[in-house]
């Protein structure tokens, strides 16, 4: 029993579930609180069946949690530093079988891609999957290891999963009428972007708590390579233009009298991200990026879950 938890909370923190869980929650979210209520509004069914969609989230999971595997792979020498409690890749799992867990779950979430793929006559679906998968694997064999190139291309999958989700109705309806188009493209715009954003905040804040085992490996991140306290003033400044993005947006829903809305963007996301700036301002060394790095994970999670409130206060108003 006790070998099955070990090996259980094994996979738990290498897939990093908890991440898989906020990405199953973020497309649902999107999909059936604005996406839908979109094109039902004008008339349009959902444009995924139920099993499509079923195959849709699962290959998004599977290759995200192969994303995750084969990082932790490349990372087996600065994880005995940056992951003391959590290494999982050279002490419960073996180098070469945690490549072979990467392969499979790797080519099975493909092999689920096929499926919405098909059914849609779209083949240029599974063409994204299997890039997605492709920029993975560079991720972790080579661009990680550059200057900003690696926190760019994890921030930019994070943000092309909105925007797959919101391009796909596009295609599917040829007849699809410009008004649609252009409040799909309004919600595209803001979560992909606040999504980009984010992810490009917390990979900054992550590159500083990992400084010393990526300095120990010879990777040339931006902490590495310009110090904690110069990749400090580049998240301040990326938090701080979230502040002003957030606090326009909740200024603007106060002039359209969504005031539920204006409240909880303000409070809920305005506040948290206010708080995220003093937490980055007062980091010093990699010990100290815990708390800001966490916190940026709890304000995307309400980001994403303000899409249940603007199905409430505007579709159903």
């Amino acid at each position: 029993m006790t070998k099955v938890l070990k090996y259980c909370s094994a996979f738990w923190h290498l897939f990093r579930v908890n991440n898989l869980i906020i990405i199953i929650l973020t497309v649902s979210l999107l999909q059936y609180f604005l996406i839908v209520p979109i094109l039902n509004n004008y008339g349009y069914d959902n444009c995924f069946s139920t099993m499509e969609w079923i195959c849709f989230v699962a290959g998004i999971v599977l290759i995200a949690a192969g994303g995750n595997c084969i990082n932790d792979c490349m990372d087996i020498t600065s994880d005995v530093v940056n992951k003391k409690k959590h290494k999982v890749i050279g002490q419960t799992i073996s180098y070469n079988k945690g490549m072979i867990i990467y392969y499979i779950i790797t080519i099975s979430g493909l092999l689920f891609a096929i499926i919405p793929s098909y059914g849609k006559n779209m083949p240029w679906i599974f063409i994204c999957f299997l890039l997605c998968a492709l920029l993975l694997w560079q991720y972790s064999t080579l661009w990680k290891k550059k200057i900003l190139v690696g926190n760019f291309i994890i921030a930019l999958l994070s943000s092309f999963v909105v925007l797959f989700l919101f391009l796909i109705p596009v295609n599917i309806f040829k007849n699809i009428n410009e008004k649609i188009i252009q409040e799909l493209y309004l919600f595209m715009f803001c979560y992909g972007g606040f999504a980009f954003l984010f992810t490009f905040i917390r990979e900054l804040i992550k590159t500083m708590e990992d400084v010393r085992g990526d300095a120990r490996t010879h990777c040339r991140t931006i902490a590495v390579v310009w110090g904690i306290k110069k990749t400090k003033k580049i998240a301040l400044a990326f938090i701080a233009i979230a502040i002003i993005a957030l606090s326009f947006i909740t200024i603007i829903l106060f002039v359209y009298q969504h005031f539920f809305l204006a409240i909880y963007t303000g409070l809920g996301l305005v506040g948290p991200t206010c708080l995220l700036f003093y937490e980055t301002s007062i980091i010093k060394n990699s010990k100290t990026c815990h708390t800001p790095s966490l916190l940026s994970k709890i304000i995307m999670l309400l980001g994403i879950l303000s899409a249940v409130f603007v199905y409430r206060y505007i579709f159903l108003s």
